[in-house]
C-alpha cells in the first residue's frame, strides 16, 4: 500500500468523526484483571506486589507486536539492542543483563505459559495471541526463583474456548511490511478444546546499504502454536501446548552517527563514508559484510492440575529448543580486501543452541478460611553450544603511507582466522513455599522461602592462534562451580477497605555465578562471577475507586544489588568483558493507572521515576581516550580503570511515562468508530557504563495513532495507524566505535525510529 493510498484512507476515517454520533451516556466499571503474580489466580486487590498487568487490549492500543514492544506500554521496562539476540536484553527499574558471554544468565526473568526461558533470546520473539503479560517489577526470589532478581516478565496466551472462535488479521505499512495472523479455537468433544494460533510476518528493513543496495534490519518469521485442553476427568486437566516458530533477521546493524576529526585519515574517512550524511537520523550503511541473526525455536509443555478440593495440585513438564546463526559487520567498512592501513573483519558470527528440560510440581491451597499457601519443587537443566569463529585480514607491508589513495590495493594480505567451540551446562533445583495469614478480616501477613542449588560447568577450546582483536593465545580448559541460596518474602498487607489496600514488604532475589565465556577468555577469566543478589524494600497501595471505574496502584521501592553482574566494552581489546559492580541501587517511585470514566472512553497508563546508579564500583571501564584528569586511571599492565560509584547506570531513564487510550463514538447505524493510541516519553539517559558524556541519549516523546471503524456485532474491523505520528527522531542505544584508528559514536535505532504508516483488517468468526 502506498503512502498516497494510506493518507487517503487515515483522512476518511477522520472524516467519519464528523458525522452525527450519539455517545452513549452509561457508565461501566472495569473489567476484573486476573493476576497469577503469587503462582495463583487473584485479582488485583489480593497481590501485595508491584505488578503491571497489560491486557491484549492495551497491546492494541500501542500496536505491540513483538516482545521488545512492551517498552512502550509500561514505564518500569526498558529494552537494550545489540547485533545479535544474544547481547540484547530486557530491564526492569533500570537493572538487568545484556550481555554476550555464554556463561551469565539474565536479571530479568521470563515466563512464557508457565515455563521458564533460560537466556536472553529465547524469549525475543511476536506477540500473538496474548491474554496477558504481568511485569512483575523487583526480586521474585520466593515463587519464580529462576533469574528473578530484578523481576519476572510473565506472559500468558490465550486458552482454548468452549464456543467456536477465530480470527484472522492481515496488515500492510508503507515501509514494506505484510502480516498476517490468526487462530482458531473450540470444543472437539465434551472434554477436549483445541486452539490453533499461527502468523506470518515480511519486513525488508529500515537501514539502507549503500555498498549493494541491500536493506537490513528487516526480518520474515513465521510460526505456530497449538493447544489441547483436555478434561481427564471431573477434577483433572490436562493442558498441552506445541509451538514452533523461525525468525530470519538481517539483523542488527547499527549505524555510524560521527567520527572524529584526524587530518591525516581525513581521506580515507571521507572514502569510507562516502555518500553517507552522518548524524543522529543516519539511516544509511556502507558494508560488505553478510550480517544477520537467523533463529529457530520451539517446544512441548504439559500442564497437568488436579483439584483435590481443598488442595490444587500442579505439574508443569517443558522442553525447549532454541538455535541461532549469526554474523555481523563490526568494522564498518565497505572493502572487500585489505588496502593499505586497513584491518578487515571479515566475519564475526557463529551459532548458538540450548535445549532445556524443566519440571515445576506445585501444591496450593483452595480458600482457606485463615490460612493458604502455595509449595513446590523446581527442577530445571539447559545445555548450551556455541562456536564463533572471527577472521581477520590485514595488509603486511608497508603500513600506513600518508597520500596513498585509500583503495589502493594491498601487495601483501595477510588473513588471519580464530574459532572457538564451548559447551555450558546449567543445572538448577529448589524447594519453595509461601504462606498468607490473615491475622484478621483487615490484616494479612505473606511469607515466603526458597532454597536453591545451582550448578553451573563448562568447557572450553580455542584451537588456535592469536589474531589481533583479541591478541590471546590458543587455550583449552573446563571450569564450574556449585552454589546454594536461601532467599524469600515478607510482607504485610491491609485492606483499608473492600476497595483499598495497603502494604508493605521485603524480598531477597538470587542470579547465579557466572562465567566470562566469550572469544577472548583467559586463565585470568577462569574464576567465577560472584553470585548476583538482591534486597528490596517496597511501600504500596492500590484501590480501585469512582464506583469501580478508576483502579490505581502507586509503589515506593528501594533495591540493593550486590556483586551485579554486566558487561562493558573495553576500547583497548575491542571486546565485551564481563564485570561486576560491588553494589548498584536502584530506588524511586511507580505510579499506575487505569480509567473508565464513560462507556465508550477507556484510559491506561503509567509513570516511574527511578533512580538506579552504582554505589560501588571501583573497577568500572574507561571510555577510548578518556584521560587521567577525567577520572581514568591506568593499572600496570595497561588495565584502565575508572571508579564509577555514584554513576547512573546505562539505559536507565530518571523518568518514563507511558499512556494509553481508546475512544468509541457509536454511529447511526452498524457502524462504529474508534480512535486509539499511545504516548511515551522519558528524559535524558546514559547510554553506556562508561560514562561517557558525548554518549548520553536525549530526552523524546513518541506518539501513536490508531483510528479505526468496526461492526457494532464486532465481527470485523478496519484500522489505519501511524507509528511515531509525529516524526520524532530518537536514539535507543549510543556507543564508541573505532573506525579507521578513529574515535567514533554508533547508534541502534529502533524501526519507529521515523513515522511508518500502516493499514489492518481483521475479522472474526464463530459457530452458530
Amino acid at each position: 500500500m502506498t503512502k498516497i493510498g494510506l493518507a487517503v484512507s487515515l483522512s476518511v476515517l477522520f472524516s467519519a468523526l464528523a458525522v452525527n454520533v450519539t455517545v452513549a451516556a452509561e457508565r461501566t466499571e472495569l473489567e476484573e484483571i486476573v493476576v497469577t503474580a503469587q503462582k495463583r489466580e487473584q485479582t488485583y486487590l489480593d497481590v501485595p506486589v508491584s505488578v503491571t498487568s497489560i491486557s491484549n487490549e492495551v497491546l492494541e492500543m500501542a500496536n505491540a507486536r513483538e516482545f521488545q514492544d512492551l517498552v512502550q506500554v509500561t514505564p518500569s521496562l526498558t529494552y537494550s539492542e545489540s547485533t545479535d539476540m544474544r547481547g540484547s536484553g530486557v530491564l526492569i527499574r533500570g537493572v538487568g543483563t545484556t550481555a554476550f558471554q555464554s556463561g551469565v544468565e539474565p536479571t530479568v526473568s521470563t515466563v512464557v505459559d508457565g515455563v521458564v526461558l533460560g537466556r536472553t533470546g529465547n524469549f525475543l520473539s511476536d506477540l500473538v495471541d496474548i491474554e496477558r503479560v504481568e511485569v512483575l517489577r523487583g526480586p521474585q526470589g520466593t515463587l519464580f526463583g529462576k533469574n528473578a532478581s530484578a523481576g519476572v516478565v510473565n506472559v500468558i496466551t490465550r486458552r482454548p474456548t468452549e464456543e467456536f472462535e477465530g480470527v484472522i488479521r492481515v496488515s500492510a505499512t508503507d515501509d514494506d511490511q505484510q502480516t498476517v495472523e490468526g487462530s482458531v479455537s473450540g470444543a472437539l468433544t465434551d472434554s477436549l478444546r483445541g486452539r490453533l494460533t499461527g502468523f506470518w510476518k515480511d519486513f525488508d528493513g529500515y537501514l539502507d546499504n549503500r555498498f549493494n543496495g541491500d536493506q537490513f534490519n528487516g526480518s520474515e518469521s513465521w510460526g505456530l502454536r497449538g493447544k489441547l485442553d483436555i478434561d481427564l476427568s471431573d477434577n483433572v486437566n490436562l493442558l498441552l501446548i506445541a509451538d514452533y516458530s523461525e525468525q530470519d533477521r538481517s539483523c542488527c546493524l547499527a549505524t555510524v552517527r560521527n567520527v572524529g576529526q584526524t587530518p591525516d585519515l581525513l581521506p580515507f574517512l571521507a572514502y569510507d563514508l562516502r555518500d553517507l550524511e552522518l548524524g543522529a537520523d543516519n539511516n544509511e550503511v556502507l558494508i560488505s559484510t553478510p550480517t544477520y541473526s537467523n533463529a529457530e525455536q520451539g517446544g512441548l509443555s504439559a500442564e497437568l492440575t488436579i483439584d483435590l478440593d481443598r488442595y490444587t495440585f500442579s505439574s508443569i513438564t517443558a522442553w525447549r529448543k532454541w538455535d541461532l546463526e549469526h554474523d555481523a559487520d563490526v568494522d564498518n567498512m565497505s572493502f572487500i580486501a585489505p588496502t593499505y592501513s586497513r584491518l578487515l573483519l571479515t566475519g564475526n558470527g557463529g551459532t548458538t543452541s540450548t535445549e532445556q528440560l524443566s519440571q515445576e510440581f506445585r501444591i496450593t491451597s483452595n480458600g482457606w478460611e485463615r490460612v493458604n499457601f502455595t509449595a513446590g519443587l523446581f527442577l530445571w537443566r539447559q545445555d548450551l553450544d556455541r562456536y564463533f569463529e572471527r577472521s581477520i585480514e590485514i595488509c603486511g607491508f608497508p603500513g600506513f603511507t600518508p597520500g596513498l589513495a585509500p583503495e589502493t590495493p594491498c601487495l601483501f594480505p595477510i588473513s588471519q582466522y580464530g574459532y572457538f567451540n564451548a559447551e555450558v551446562r546449567s543445572t538448577n533445583a529448589a524447594a519453595f513455599g509461601q504462606v498468607e495469614v490473615d491475622l484478621s478480616d483487615r490484616w494479612r501477613l505473606i511469607a515466603g522461602l526458597r532454597y536453591t542449588y545451582d550448578d553451573l560447568e563448562f568447557d572450553f577450546d580455542r584451537p588456535t592462534a592469536a589474531i589481533a582483536f583479541p591478541s590471546v593465545a590458543p587455550f583449552t580448559g573446563s571450569g564450574g562451580d556449585d552454589d546454594t541460596n536461601l532467599s524469600g518474602k515478607l510482607a504485610l498487607q491491609w485492606n483499608v477497605s473492600n476497595s483499598a489496600m495497603l502494604f508493605g514488604s521485603y524480598s531477597r532475589g538470587y542470579k547465579s555465578q557466572g562465567f566470562d565465556v566469550i572469544f577472548g577468555m583467559t586463565p585470568s577469566r577462569f574464576e567465577p562471577v560472584a553470585p548476583e543478589l538482591s534486597d528490596a524494600f517496597e511501600l504500596g497501595m492500590k484501590s480501585e475507586i469512582w464506583d469501580g471505574r478508576a483502579r490505581l496502584g502507586l509503589t515506593l521501592f528501594h533495591t540493593t544489588f550486590d556483586d551485579f553482574q554486566g558487561q562493558a566494552f573495553d576500547a583497548e581489546e575491542n571486546a565485551f568483558v564481563l564485570t561486576t559492580a560491588g553494589k548498584v541501587i536502584t530506588r524511586g517511585v511507580e505510579f499506575d493507572l487505569t480509567v473508565k470514566p464513560t462507556a465508550n472512553l477507556l484510559l491506561n497508563g503509567g509513570i516511574a521515576y527511578t533512580d538506579a546508579y552504582y554505589d560501588e564500583f571501583d573497577n568500572g571501564p574507561c571510555w577510548n581516550g578518556q584521560t587521567a584528569a577525567q577520572g581514568c586511571q591506568t593499572l600496570p599492565g595497561g588495565v584502565r580503570i575508572q571508579d564509577l560509584a555514584g554513576k547512573d547506570l546505562a539505559n536507565s531513564p530518571k523518568t518514563k511515562l507511558t499512556l494509553q487510550a481508546r475512544y468509541d463514538i457509536p454511529l447511526d447505524g452498524p457502524l462504529n468508530v474508534f480512535v486509539s493510541g499511545a504516548y511515551r516519553w522519558q528524559d535524558e539517559t546514559v547510554s553506556t557504563p562508561t560514562q561517557r558524556p558525548s554518549l548520553d541519549i536525549d530526552s523524546y516523546g513518541i506518539m501513536d495513532l490508531n483510528v479505526g471503524i468496526e461492526a457494532d456485532s464486532g465481527r470485523w474491523s478496519a484500522t489505519v495507524f501511524a507509528k511515531n505520528l509525529f516524526d520524532k527522531t530518537y536514539t535507543n542505544i549510543l556507543f564508541e566505535t573505532i573506525f579507521d584508528g578513529v574515535d567514533g559514536t554508533s547508534q541502534f535505532l529502533f524501526r519507529d525510529y521515523q513515522r511508518y504508516i500502516g493499514a489492518r483488517f481483521e475479522y472474526r468468526f464463530a459457530g452458530q
